[in-house]
């Protein structure tokens, strides 16, 4: 697998060292960045924590993006749009993190509108689904590609901050999610589309070295938004310019963190009776670690919450072993997919029942 390690490591300095500096200078600003929420229904940390990785996950996507373009005087058009594009989103969740006054309605508001930006200034858009009649009918009609788009960016940007709760459990699924990218861009030839995947993974890592697993700086809403928001428009630009790639690929890639947020929702809002965006402790990765906790007495909280993430890595590598074998098979990738979230709801049931039981 080729990787453009150059780029890499310069958005990994950026971030690891923007990342650094914010825990090293934690004490000047922690009334302003430090979650100490402790009795929140989602929390899990026993400790002060930075919760501004966002910021730090900027840094290094800026450097990467500053080097990629000295370093070759590439055309920037495609990285200058996406981080316009990027800002609503950012400044939603940044903005939560640090005056906890923004809703997950308007977080989501927000990330419809940089989705509508990248829509009309990189063209970027669910252009087919291999269905045909779908694809010559109904996309075409006037709206439904910007619907369909704001739709997919908005929840792929949410379905990040869901699952943003234990340490390394969101920046893990998403350097996975990238390794799968690179390799598929790199079997159609997308070398510039591999450039920008090394660019938000080397920033990725050089945040996940404090995040996991000890837990000593958070992404925060705005490091999960942002995360979500570039896999959703670089995997829509590369099925929108590669025919090969099936555009099932990426819902499946992303099988986990999907599921999880339209399960949710209908969770709450139909079997349970409770607005949609209510938070509570009943996400699958909650009740993994509710069972790790109630099985292993012994093990420190710490220790709990990282096996938490490695748990549920393995729920989202489930979805991404069939996506990179099938990456061109559109029935095959339908029918990993229905396969996937019956396997998911199985599992969350009867993983609900034994840890309630308990």
């Amino acid at each position: 697998m080729i990787i453009d390690y150059a780029t890499l490591l310069i958005s990994f300095l950026g971030a690891a060292v923007t990342a650094g500096l914010i825990i090293v200078t934690g004490p000047l600003h922690w009334r302003f960045t430090h979650d100490v929420d402790f009795d929140s229904i989602q929390k899990y940390h026993l400790v002060p924590v930075p919760r501004i990785g966002g910021i730090a996950l900027l840094v290094g996507l800026i450097c990467g993006g500053i080097y990629h373009g000295l370093a070759a005087d590439q055309e920037l058009h495609l990285a200058k749009w996406a981080g316009v594009a990027a800002i609503p989103v950012f400044l939603g969740g940044i903005l939560e993190d640090l005056k906890k006054g923004m809703t997950a309605r308007d977080r989501l508001l927000l990330a419809f509108f940089s989705a509508t930006i990248a829509h009309y200034e990189l063209h970027v858009g669910l252009e087919r689904i291999d269905w045909e009649w779908f694809d010559t009918v109904v996309i075409p009609a006037p709206g439904v590609a910007l619907l369909l788009t704001v739709l997919m960016v908005g929840g792929v940007s949410h379905a990040a901050n869901i699952i943003d709760g234990f340490n390394g459990l969101l920046l893990g699924v998403a350097i996975m999610a990238l390794v799968a990218f690179v390799f598929v861009a790199q079997q159609v030839g997308a070398t510039l589309l591999v450039t920008y995947f090394s660019i938000m993974l080397g920033a990725l890592l050089g945040v996940f070295v404090f995040n996991f697993p000890l837990g000593r700086i958070f992404l925060g809403d705005g490091g999960a938004y942002l995360i979500g928001f570039f896999l959703a428009i670089l995997s829509l630009i590369l099925v929108r310019n590669h025919i090969a790639v099936s555009p099932w690929f990426p819902l499946m890639l992303l099988a986990y963190p999907i599921t999880e947020t339209i399960f949710s929702m209908f969770r709450k809002k139909v079997l349970s009776g409770v607005p949609a965006m209510a938070p509570d402790r009943l996400h699958f990765h909650m009740l993994v670690h509710e069972l790790i906790r109630q099985r292993s007495d012994e093990i420190s909280p710490k220790a709990c919450n990282a096996l938490t993430s490695i748990a549920m890595w393995g729920v989202f590598i489930v979805g991404l072993v069939p996506a990179v074998i099938w990456w061109q098979d559109t029935n095959k990738l339908v029918f990993g997919l229905l396969v996937y979230v019956g396997l998911y709801l199985i599992s969350y049931f009867r993983l609900r029942k034994l840890v309630l039981e308990q």
